[in-house]
């Protein structure tokens, strides 16, 4: 069964990929959506690596949000700062308003591109990121299944449909399957290790590095401490703060 990636270069979508082929979903091709995000030149370096060392063919894709959709987040807008969050759950309270770093009805928007291109190549499955951490409304299983429902719907001719391989994990939980990828992988096969460097979770897109203060940024800081990662991943995540 052919199946096409929904990536983003970030820790959630990378893991996704890589427990995908692992377990034996054939995941032919990835696609990567520069929907205005300001992380986006940073992320799309992530996938193509990515999709290199996995043998992936990446479609590169630049969607042009409208300008009433792209200013209302800070993550697509250089008008707005994003947060500075002091802690990975600060995004749970009241502390930050979740509408600063939500672009409304994105993962809808994305997974329909998704779906055609699916169809387009014959793919059945869509792997996503979508993980335990995520508290969105539009990473939740209810919106999975409407999603599933809806593509069912509306496309009648071939079954196209979403799958979640690392749904139970929070991010400490991906960042362990990672690390045992990295503990199995053979030394002839170094191009099979997680490239850690390269993952880009981060909100921003600061050249110099992750911002290490934005919601994602907290999340994986408290991961990798959660995890007890070693000290060979932590310092390819090159935080400033």
């Amino acid at each position: 069964m052919k199946t096409l990636a929904l990536v983003s270069g970030g820790l959630d979508s990378t893991i996704a990929v890589v427990k995908g082929i692992i377990t034996g979903m054939n995941i032919t091709h990835a696609l990567f959506v520069d929907y205005g995000q300001r992380a986006g030149t940073r992320e799309r370096k992530a996938v193509r690596q990515l999709c290199y060392d996995w043998g992936i063919v990446l479609i590169d894709y630049d969607l042009n949000l409208p300008a009433a959709l792209r200013n209302v987040s800070s993550l697509t807008t250089a008008a707005k700062d994003i947060p500075n969050i002091q802690r990975a759950g600060a995004l749970h309270n009241q502390s930050v308003n979740p509408d600063s770093v939500w672009v409304p009805n994105r993962n809808t928007i994305l997974i329909s591109v998704a779906a055609g291109v699916a169809r387009g190549l014959g793919c059945e499955k869509i792997v996503v990121g979508f993980n335990a951490s995520n508290t969105m409304p539009d990473g939740s299983i209810r919106f999975v299944d409407q999603m599933n429902a809806l593509l069912n719907t509306a496309i009648p001719d071939q079954a196209v449909s979403l799958s979640l391989p690392v749904y139970e994990y929070d991010k400490a939980g991906m960042l362990r399957y990672g690390m045992l990828v990295d503990e199995t992988c053979h030394l002839d096969d170094l191009k099979h290790r997680i490239r850690w460097d390269l993952i880009w979770s981060c909100w921003d897109g600061d050249v110099k590095g992750q911002c290490g203060v934005c919601g994602e940024c907290m999340m994986v800081k408290q991961a990798l401490e959660t995890a007890n990662a070693p000290g060979y991943i932590r310092e390819q995540f090159t935080f400033l703060a």
